[in-house]
């Protein structure tokens, strides 16, 4: 605590010491001290205090004016390691130690001493750095951020403004922001070196070497092979809901459901009680964070999850212990990117009115990079559909959009070929209707919106391919299959562990 207090006071400058002023009635914060213990790898690496002011009490327009700070996308994220695998790019990472307090405060903001601070009676807090807790510090750091890595050499991408890309002694060099974490991604060592030393001479940071984990997401980084996986967290999440995973019988397949209802009230006292008992929205969210990072294998069974966080019924809280037992006997699933190639392609499925209580259709897609899954969607469609052509089309419209975003993504880095796309599609007539400029009866009432795909298609930006059932990886991403099915998908898309 004494460490963190002469850190911004006498090294940073945070702030400095005046008089309460007797002239207007200021704003002034209260502020506190956290303390956390600092996990890698599922050990304790250290124990951290820090003084973080009450941002909660800050009036807009008054103490502060814009808050919002961006991150790079988990998408982002994911692409950007495919891409450092593919051209044999070693990644390391850097963390900016009390990164916010590098930043300049702009705005007039007053704060009330903390005991620990000794300063005399009459005396406040005139805030000059961007101290954690206020609203507009990821803000100010970002934009502190941005203007050093610009000067520097590197632009960031304006398809996601966390990412940056530059050329410092000819080689290439890559960036990943994720507020104060920043993966570094070149094929020469001393270039990675040489970025390393110009972030030490502006900022504090921690050298991690090769990125091993970051925001609990493994990285391993064999050559010309980035693999990532998250087995360390689901076997924390195991842990903490020990009680709910049983000790047999672990689950092959994530669900076997094929429907629950919305607001089914229990049958007896005993599924009340056990209802009510139940973590729901905890284990949901736990499960969601894996799904959307690095396991597509249960994003379907996790999105049908969701629907139940308003009600959670006896049926939708065995469905979440069939995941976690799920989880228990298939911890180590991974996604590896390799290759010489990045070669983009997408796999698009739907399954018409598979939702009783409103027959919507769900949506799945899966886009490959590099040989493993960079993104990929399992949800409702907004609307109900008349004909599982007109279900599958809609699929592929969300699809296209992804794949759109992506190119121009590549582009923006300078690695668009200029190649059409290829969808798989496995519904001929939705794939005819892509092609095709036809109305007819059962298409004629679709939305024109959705007929941008056919733009997408002329302009040789994607290429339809219909492909077997049997070879649609999205499938899994749609329904409940069999556990023979699934894991003949599964195993094509990632790296099944033990």
């Amino acid at each position: 605590m004494d460490q963190e207090l002469h850190t911004l006071e006498h090294k940073r400058k945070c702030w400095e010491v005046v008089p309460y002023p007797k002239q207007g009635r200021p704003n002034y914060l209260r502020c506190h001290f956290v303390y956390k213990v600092k996990m890698k790898q599922g050990q304790v690496d250290r124990y951290k205090s820090r003084l973080v002011v009450d941002g909660s009490k800050q009036v807009e327009g008054i103490d502060y004016t814009d808050s919002f700070a961006p991150v790079v996308k988990h998408t982002t994220l994911r692409i950007f390691l495919a891409i450092a695998a593919v051209y044999s790019m070693q990644v390391h990472q850097i963390d900016v130690e009390s990164a916010f307090i590098y930043a300049p405060l702009s705005e007039l903001v007053y704060m009330h001493p903390h005991p620990a601070m000794n300063i005399p009676k009459g005396y406040c807090i005139r805030l000059l750095k961007s101290l954690y807790g206020l609203r507009q510090s990821p803000r100010n750091w970002n934009t502190h951020l941005h203007d050093f890595i610009t000067h520097i050499g590197l632009r960031h991408s304006k398809l996601d403004h966390c990412i940056y890309i530059g050329i410092i002694h000819t080689h290439t060099v890559l960036l990943a922001v994720f507020v104060d974490d920043i993966l570094i991604a070149a094929d020469n060592l001393d270039v990675i070196n040489h970025v390393k030393s110009l972030f030490s001479k502006e900022y504090r940071i921690k050298d991690m070497g090769p990125a091993e984990e970051l925001f609990n997401i493994q990285i391993t980084q064999p050559f010309h092979t980035i693999v990532i996986g998250q087995e360390p967290y689901v076997r924390t999440i195991r842990e903490k809901y020990r009680s709910y995973v049983g000790a047999r019988n672990y689950a092959d397949v994530p669900s076997m459901a094929e429907y629950i209802p919305r607001e089914e009230a229990p049958s007896t006292q005993k599924q009340q009680d056990y209802i009510d008992g139940f973590p729901y929205s905890a284990i949901v969210g736990s499960l969601l964070y894996l799904a959307v990072v690095t396991r597509p294998d249960i994003m379907f069974a996790v999105g049908v999850l969701t629907r139940h966080l308003k009600s959670p019924s006896y049926a939708s809280c065995k469905a979440a212990c069939r995941v976690l037992n799920y989880l228990s006997r298939h911890p180590a699933n991974a996604i590896k990117y390799s290759g010489c190639k990045l070669r983009v392609h997408v796999y698009t499925d739907s399954d018409w009115a598979s939702d009783r209580d409103t027959r919507r259709s769900t949506s799945g897609y899966v886009v490959m990079m590099a040989g493993g899954p960079v993104n990929w969607i399992s949800k409702l469609q907004p609307i109900v559909t008349v004909s599982s052509m007109e279900a599958e089309y809609i699929a592929c419209f969300f699809a296209v959009q992804d794949i759109v975003w992506m190119r121009q993504l590549l582009k923006d880095l300078g690695l668009e070929r200029g190649r059409p796309t290829s969808v798989y599609i496995d519904n001929s007539s939705a794939r005819q209707l892509a092609m095709n400029p036809v109305h007819h009866q059962r298409s004629k009432h679709i939305d024109i919106k959705y007929h941008w795909i056919r733009d997408m298609v002329s302009s040789e930006t994607i290429k339809m391919i219909h492909v077997p059932t049997t070879d649609q990886r999205a499938d899994f991403l749609t329904k409940n299959l069999r556990g023979d099915v699934l894991w003949s998908h599964v195993s094509a898309l990632m790296v099944v562990g033990k």
